[in-house]
């Protein structure tokens, strides 16, 4: 499998080509990929893997373009996922960036399409968390802000400014409360905090 991987720039291009009608970009699926490792349930990837390509499973022919697509995907899903468990000071997001800002909107869209796979089991993480871990993530999304109203508009935009810098943190620490049991390393999360 790993020799027909893209490399992640180049499936962000491939995926961001005009002719690809509702697909989505790396950053947003960096953040449903983090959404579905640190999320309170198991979702199969019959369930995400469509939020990808406009709501519809890819066919993955032998030696296709898109069987190689949806292994970059799943390897990435895999890479995440390790990192959160087994190494979380290494976990990193994919966010865009231009001009020397980091854009982390993308990101946050497709972290809050991963909660809006089960929103229920999610539920009792937002109300817990919206005004802690989630916050970095709900500031930076117009549907996350929207279950923070009684955030004042300047709050939002500090919060906003450096939302970039602790959305690792919060990844990895809904991954820990989600999946207690999961093996980690305790020194890395620390040097997280």
């Amino acid at each position: 499998m790993a020799t027909d991987l893209l490399a992640l720039d180049e499936l962000d291009e491939v995926l961001r080509w005009d002719g690809r009608q509702g697909a989505i970009g790396l950053s947003a699926i960096d953040g449903l990929v983090a959404s579905v490792v640190a999320g309170p349930v198991t979702v199969p990837r019959t369930r995400w893997l469509p939020l990808i390509f406009d709501n519809k499973m890819p066919k993955t022919k032998p030696n296709s373009l898109e069987r190689r697509i949806v292994n970059t995907i799943l390897a990435h899903f895999k890479a995440v996922e390790d990192s959160v468990r087994f190494a979380p000071e290494n976990y990193r997001p994919q966010f865009m960036h231009n001009l020397g800002q980091v854009i982390s909107t993308d990101w946050t869209t497709g972290f809050m399409l991963g909660v809006g796979i089960d929103q229920q089991a999610w539920s009792k993480t937002v109300l817990a968390e919206r005004h802690g871990l989630l916050k970095p993530i709900l500031v930076c999304n117009e549907i996350g802000q929207a279950l923070l109203p009684d955030v004042s508009p300047q709050d939002m935009e500090q919060t906003k400014r450096s939302a970039h810098d602790h959305i690792a943190y919060s990844v990895v620490a809904l991954y820990l409360r989600h999946h207690p049991r999961a093996s980690r390393s305790g020194a890395g999360f620390a040097r997280l905090q």
